[in-house]
């Protein structure tokens, strides 16, 4: 029972994770069912048999919370600015300056 007790309470933290990371969007739905699926975690323990139960708790969260999924970001601001401030320098340089 012990075993049992402490699986229960592993995959109920695991779960609790990737419900914070979702609410906090540091992970999309797609990066949280790899998570679940990668995970050694026995979620049966907490209902979830199946892809399609995943995606119904994941969905419950996002419904629950009102959470828009929302495309990751790929590139940090420095390589925004930096990209901008070569386009603009391009511009400058070869005359498309539409200013």
């Amino acid at each position: 029972m012990k075993v049992k007790n402490w699986a229960w309470d592993s995959a109920s933290k695991f779960l609790s994770q990737i419900e914070d990371d979702l609410i906090s969007l540091k992970i999309t739905k797609s990066e949280a069912f790899t998570k679940m699926q990668d995970s050694n975690e026995m979620l049966s323990l907490e209902g979830i048999n199946s892809k399609s139960d995943a995606e119904e708790w994941v969905d419950n969260i996002h419904f629950q919370y009102n959470l828009l999924e929302t495309p990751r970001i790929t590139n940090s601001v420095e390589v925004v600015i930096d990209n901008m401030k070569e386009t603009k320098l391009e511009n400058l340089l070869w005359g498309d300056n539409n200013e």
